[in-house]
């Protein structure tokens, strides 16, 4: 059986409680499961990512996760949020990776 693809899961990681952002994450990773792929979630990545300067984190953590996958899940309202709009764009312009929208899937 040939391995799981990988997707990363980009969404808001600020401006929420703590508490309200792990449950978007656990959704969309159980979601991914459930469709057979292998979730990343850059919450279960960065164990303290509070106290992260976004630049340190997008550096250190997020872009090599990005970066070893072959896709990428933009949760619903992930146009607002700057590190889903970079991740966006390395996966459209630079890794050519497949992309799934939350919009399009849960509606």
């Amino acid at each position: 059986m040939p391995p799981k693809q990988r997707y990363f899961i980009a969404g808001e990681l600020y401006g929420k409680p703590l508490s309200v952002l792990m449950d978007r994450y656990e959704f969309s990773t159980i979601y991914l499961q459930m469709q057979g792929f292998e979730p990343i979630n850059p919450m279960e990545l960065i164990l303290d990512y509070r106290a992260y300067f976004w630049v340190d984190m997008f550096l250190e953590v997020y872009l090599p996760a990005l970066e070893k996958c072959d896709g990428l899940y933009l949760q619903k309202g992930w146009e607002e949020t700057v590190l889903a709009r970079i991740a966006h764009y390395i996966s459209t312009e630079i890794l050519r990776i497949p992309i799934i929208f939350e919009d399009s899937v849960l509606n």
